[in-house]
C-alpha cells in the first residue's frame, strides 16, 4: 500500500480529535529518506503534506528532533512506495483551468523514460478544513464549515530528455488538441487520442506505450 493511500486511511479515526483540536489531518510520519543536493541518502522519518509550503518535515527517529526541508535543501525523498523529487520552471493550473509557473516544486515520478510522467500537487480551500487526498481522490473534502474546503488538485506534466516541461491540459478539448500536437511524430498515439482512447486519466498508459517503443529502437 502507498503512503498516499495510507494517509487516507489513517484520516477516519482521527477525524473527531481534528474536529476538535483544529489540527492537520496530515501528522503522521513514515518511514522513508531523502538525498540533500549532494546525492547523499538519508533514512528516517518524513511528512509530506502536499501543501504550498514547499519543505517536509524530517526525523531519524520518532521521539527525536523534527527538522525541516525546502525545495533548496533537498533533490527528492521517498516514502514507502512513492518518489518525488525537485523539479524546476514549470506550470500548472488551478481548478479553474488558470495556469501558474512554479520556480520550484516537488513532484511525484510516475512514469519515468525517455519522455517522463510526473504529478504535481496542490491544494485549494479556505479556513479550517482539510483535504483527505490526495492520488485518485483529487477533489474529496471535509468540511467543518459549508463555506469552507480545501481540495487536492493533481496536474500532470511532461518532462522530455532535454529537461522541457509540458503541462497536460485537463480541459478534453484542449486536451486533445494539446496532445495531438505533441505526440504528432508518433500517429498510432496520436490516432489513440482523437477516439479518446487515451484522455487525461490515461496519461500514465499512453507515456509508457511510447516509452516502450522508444526504448525498444
Amino acid at each position: 500500500m502507498s503512503y498516499v493511500m495510507k494517509k487516507i486511511i489513517l484520516f477516519f479515526p482521527m477525524l473527531l480529535l481534528c474536529i476538535a483540536a483544529n489540527s492537520q489531518v496530515f501528522a503522521d510520519y513514515f518511514e522513508g529518506c531523502y538525498y540533500d543536493t549532494k546525492g547523499q541518502k538519508h533514512k528516517g522519518l518524513i511528512r509530506y503534506d502536499f501543501d504550498y509550503k514547499r519543505q517536509i518535515k524530517f526525523k531519524v527517529r520518532e521521539y527525536e528532533k523534527v527538522k525541516t526541508l525546502s525545495v533548496d535543501k533537498i533533490i527528492g525523498f521517498v516514502i514507502e512506495t512513492d518518489s518525488f523529487f525537485v523539479l524546476k520552471k514549470f506550470y500548472h493550473e488551478d481548478t479553474k483551468g488558470r495556469e501558474h509557473y512554479e520556480e520550484a516544486h516537488f513532484v511525484e515520478m510516475i512514469e519515468p523514460g525517455p519522455l517522463t510522467l510526473v504529478i504535481h500537487y496542490t491544494t485549494y480551500g479556505y479556513g479550517n478544513s482539510v483535504f483527505v487526498g490526495p492520488p485518485n481522490i483529487p477533489h474529496l473534502t471535509i468540511r467543518f464549515f459549508p463555506e469552507e474546503e480545501l481540495e487536492l488538485w493533481e496536474n500532470f506534466i511532461l518532462v522530455d530528455a532535454t529537461g522541457r516541461t509540458t503541462l497536460v491540459k485537463k480541459d478534453p478539448k484542449k486536451f486533445k488538441s494539446s496532445m495531438v500536437a505533441y505526440f504528432k511524430a508518433y500517429p498510432d498515439i496520436v490516432d489513440k487520442i482523437e477516439k479518446e482512447e487515451y484522455k487525461w486519466e490515461n496519461m500514465p498508459e499512453l507515456v509508457r506505450e511510447l516509452n516502450i517503443k522508444l526504448l525498444s529502437n
